[in-house]
């Protein structure tokens, strides 16, 4: 995968990266270096730190004991040894074993940096040890000018430091060079740095190439290009420099700040070293001349006056070290490709790039109005995503990493991290494994877990290792021939189940391991068969077991190491049709369960009925194409809107019983209707069966069968039963009902997916209220509200004999009482009449509660129009108001003290009628008086007892009299 010609996309997700340990500094680090076991140096102000892998401080020492701060470090590759740079230009090299015993300063000649100067280090390893580069802007001693100082020094093994140095005299005013970073590649080494001058234009990112040779210090071959990665300003700045070897090709990034640019851009290494040759074979013919940024004297003359005729890539110079050393610029800029733009109001203040299992990472830290961030970004399909966001206390200002470790170590002003760059231990499962945001981590099929691919055991054998959700085994589906154990039958016979996806699906075993299937059930109840293909067979029987289902979990193992490859619970279930007892438990339990309609029992084969024909199941396509129900299938009794039936007991007549499914009655077997009062009586009714089994079923009850008499008061809830009856008496099955009306027929239920009782079972029946109108209501009114109330079919009849009563049509209208009339509007009611009130009287100040005990006084309280007590009014409430009965209201206050008559209108449909004020009670208004009160005083803990006498201090009820003394209310006796 390549760095260049990406395009960016960022995509926020809400996935944090787990930070591990952190070490508080005293100072502000300067540069940091972890080994390759994991030990972290750190340059932090005068000291040197060495921290254990965990963070944890191992030693701390002040460097050189000078007024000096670390600005670079290296480590040898043996790691003996850890040289620095210091802000005041010297370099020190220290045994990393024994930091504390002291240290070898590197001897300069002839030349010094410039205290404060930026400085680049580089480490290259040889057969004979290491050697570091240094670069920086220094001065020649000898004529005081300043120059690009490049230093080569060697740490032998064993050996005393050696160290030689080139300097590259500066002949353009203000020119400033800052060495930012540095970086070994194959026989080169590279530094990065920043050119800053006077006007815009002057400002340049530029990388420096010398060849690696320990053995010259000549640095005859000195290349300069500009890295263009877009517009610069005074204000720009590069906040940090990596380095990628990937696996295709080495690159660059650059993370640039200040100003508008705050971007992160990088480059190939392939692209500069080509640029660098074509510009060393231009000066060799002499068709180019660039002049140098830091040396524009024209005395100089071209760059093919100094070449020698041997002149090579990495020898071209005719003078030594100390007299005159060649450098080329070359004429073309190398351009880098902006890959990750922050804005102009964001700061780049650190970053890094790395590639890992062949994914590109990157690393970028950033400060804004908001706060300080580390956010992590990898490529996919050519794009930058953000992966993780960490938010920091302050600007993180370093970030390394060392290829043998799974961390990122990041500095901020006061601290170090250690941070994890994955986060696959977040992961339990396959699906979220594998649909996370990280792309180093896939799930480890065998060993159950969510890891980098080389954390995975034989991830090489195919589908050990995968990153695809639709790969996971937990997808894995089982189909079979659901199975029935019935203890009717004979035998329990062989299972097969097949996989899907098919076993080529699953991960590749080594030679000696194999899959097998287990069958498991609680912990007594198991089963298993090898698994051939993508098959599972258990023959020839399935263990017998008892109940009604047994519920197994299906596995996957394989047979050497017993690894549960998928497990899916209650993936099979047997059943053993013949436990249950009803046709709606039987069809419910599974679709493999049907019901004998006449032997009325429940069958895993139709070979157990009297014929197949009569084996019913729910598995089956109804004329509108959906699946059917219980309801669709077996025979039931289907109750009213109401869910339940009403029938008048005063007359005989025909219940209606709406039924589904019936079969036809047979010889010797017969329907009967049956009501069980809650006494325990039960009473038997014939039955009438049409041709047509979805025609309802009629109970024919005469007036004998249930007398007046069986009834406790005016109505009574007794069960309805229909039952299925031998002729002889010996066997009866009662019939299952539903709470689906007549008119809900074709809605279908969806089949319970594990067995419970049907809806309602045969022990609890369908419910009928048996009624008797004479008993329910004793005038007009309270008739007519009984039957808007509930189903009932009573009205009022008024008799001939003038002996007036509630009633059924059917018994108060026959052929021989014509005269009789019978009504069910309020209108044809007689004129309400009270009878009572309660209280008699009240105070004129109103708030009495007074009750009005009457007939006919309205159907609903909605009728009651106005309650006058006098001249004034009554408020009627609807909390204690009986149809026809009784009306309770509150008295308002009177002008009047003494009788006042009560009256009461009355809505009739259309009209407005009333009591007849010559027969209506009358109601007492009265002002209550005190006139003597003994005792006078008493004891402030109280208990005296206290005598009140007056007049009309017994008016209205007695609750609402209340007695207070000095805001105390005093107990009533």
């Amino acid at each position: 995968m390549q760095w260049t010609n990406l395009w960016l996309i960022v995509v926020a997700i809400s996935t944090c990266m787990p930070v591990f340990y952190a070490f508080q500094l005293s100072d502000v680090p300067t540069d940091l270096i972890v080994s390759i076991n994991g030990e972290v140096y750190v340059g932090a102000g005068r000291r040197l730190y060495r921290l254990h892998e965990d963070l944890s401080l191992d030693e701390s020492i002040l460097v050189t004991g000078r007024d000096a701060r670390v600005q670079k470090m290296v480590l040898s590759s043996n790691e003996s040894r850890v040289a620095l740079c210091l802000s005041d230009g010297t370099c020190v090299v220290y045994d990393s074993d024994f930091m504390g015993t002291g240290f070898e300063e590197i001897t300069r000649v002839g030349r010094v940096v410039i205290p404060g100067s930026s400085i680049a280090m580089v480490i290259a390893s040889s057969v004979y040890g290491d050697t570091f580069y240094v670069g920086s802007q220094g001065q020649n001693l000898a004529s005081d000018l300043d120059v690009i100082l490049l230093g080569q020094y060697g740490l032998l093994y064993g050996d005393t430091l050696r160290s030689s140095e080139a300097d590259f005299t500066v002949h353009t005013n203000s020119f400033q060079r800052d060495f930012i970073a540095g970086f070994k590649h194959k026989g080169f080494i590279y530094f990065i740095v920043m050119d800053n001058g006077t006007e815009s234009s002057d400002h340049h990112i530029r990388i420096l190439r010398v060849c690696d040779d320990p053995d010259d210090g000549r640095f005859s071959a000195l290349y300069e290009a500009v890295l263009d990665c877009g517009t610069l300003s005074p204000e720009t700045r590069i906040s940090s420099f990596t380095s990628v070897d990937g696996k295709s090709e080495f690159t660059g990034v650059i993370g640039i700040t200040g100003g508008e640019q705050n971007r992160v851009c990088s480059f190939n290494v392939k692209d500069i070293d080509r640029e660098m040759l074509k510009t060393f074979q231009e000066c060799s013919d002499g068709t180019n001349d660039i002049p140098l940024a830091w040396n524009t004297s024209p005395s100089l003359g071209s760059c093919s006056d100094f070449m020698e005729p041997s002149a090579t890539e990495c020898n071209f110079g005719a003078g030594n070290t100390f007299t005159f050393v060649t450098a080329l610029a070359t004429f073309r800029a190398v351009s880098g490709t902006s890959i990750i733009n922050m804005g102009t109001d964001v700061e780049i203040t650190a970053t890094l790039a790395l590639e890992i299992d062949s994914i590109l990472l990157m690393y970028v830290g950033y400060s804004n109005d908001t706060g300080h961030f580390l956010e992590k970004y990898y490529v996919t399909d050519e794009l930058w995503l953000s992966a993780s966001t960490v938010i920091t206390l302050a600007p993180v200002v370093l970030l390394r990493w060392i290829p043998n470790l799974e961390f990122v170590y990041a500095a901020t002003a006061n601290e170090v991290y250690r941070i994890p760059f994955m986060n696959c231990s977040l992961h339990s499962d396959c699906i979220n494994c594998t649909n996370g945001d990280d792309p180093l981590c896939g799930w480890c099929v065998l060993e159950d877990k969510c890891s980098r691919k080389i954390s995975c055991k034989s991830s090489e054998l195919k589908g050990r290792w995968i990153q695809e959700s639709n790969r996971c085994i937990a997808n894995v589906q089982l189909f079979t021939d659901v199975t029935t154990v019935d203890s009717l039958q004979q035998g329990l016979g062989s299972l097969e189940v097949s996989l899907l996806p098919h076993r080529a699906s699953f991960p590749e075993l080594g030679e000696s391991d194999s899959y097998y299937c287990l069958f498991t059930a609680d912990d007594y109840y198991s089963f298993s068969a090898p698994l051939s293909g993508s098959v599972c067979t258990i023959s020839p029987n399935i263990p017998w077991f008892n109940g009604t289902q047994m519920v197994m979990d299906f596995m996957i193992l394989t047979t050497e190491e017993e690894f549960i490859l998928f497990s899916i619970e209650g993936a099979l279930t047997l059943y053993n049709c013949s436990t249950t007892e009803s046709c709606g438990q039987c069809v419910q339990v599974s679709s493999v369960c049907g019901w004998c309609v006449y032997n009325q029992i429940c069958a895993g084969a139709d070979s157990l009925c009297r014929a197949a024909e009569d084996w019913i199941r729910t598995e089956f396509i109804s004329e509108s194409g959906s699946s059917g129900s219980y309801i669709d299938t077996c025979p039931v009794v289907l109750a009213p809107t109401r869910g339940h039936y009403v029938h008048p007991v005063v007359v005989a007549s025909v219940l209606t019983v709406h039924t589904k499914n019936m079969p036809p009655p047979i010889s010797k077997f017969k329907y009967e209707c049956a009501v069980e009062f809650s006494s325990g009586n039960m009473v038997r009714l014939p039955v009438y069966f049409a041709k047509d089994n979805e025609e309802p079923i009629t109970c024919q009850v005469s007036h004998n069968q249930i007398q007046l008499s069986s009834l406790s008061s005016g109505e009574e809830r007794v069960k309805l039963i229909l039952l299925w009856v031998s002729e002889d008496g010996q066997y009866e099955y009662q019939f299952e009902f539903t709470n689906n009306s007549a008119e809900d027929l074709h809605k279908t239920m969806p089949r319970m997916q594990h067995p419970t009782p049907p809806l309602h079972s045969p022990s609890t029946p369908l419910n009928m209220i048996l009624y008797d109108c004479h008993q329910l209501a004793g005038c007009c009114s309270s008739c007519l509200a009984t039957s808007i109330q509930t189903d009932y079919k009573c009205g009022w009849c008024f008799r001939a004999s003038g002996i007036n009563d509630c009633s059924i049509v059917e018994e108060c209208i026959s052929i021989a009482t014509q005269t009789n009339r019978f009504t069910t509007q309020s209108g044809d009611c007689p004129l309400p009449i009270i009878t009572s009130i309660s209280p008699t009287s009240g105070p004129t100040t109103g708030g009495t509660t007074v009750t009005l005990t009457g007939s006919d006084l309205g159907i609903a309280v909605d009728d009651v129009v106005e309650v006058s007590f006098g001249a004034s009014s009554c408020a009627v409430g609807d909390i204690f108001y009986i149809p026809g009965t009784t009306i309770v209201c509150n008295t308002t206050e009177s002008d009047t003290v003494g009788a006042v008559s009560v009256t009461v209108d009355i809505q009739r449909n259309a009209t407005i009628v009333s009591t007849n004020s010559f027969l209506n009670p009358h109601f007492v208004y009265a002002v209550p008086r005190v006139l003597s009160v003994f005792p006078l005083y008493g004891p402030k803990s109280g208990g005296t007892v206290i005598t009140i006498k007056g007049a009309a201090l017994n008016i209205s009820n007695s609750s609402e009299t209340k007695v207070k003394l000095a805001g105390v209310y005093c107990t009533i006796r």
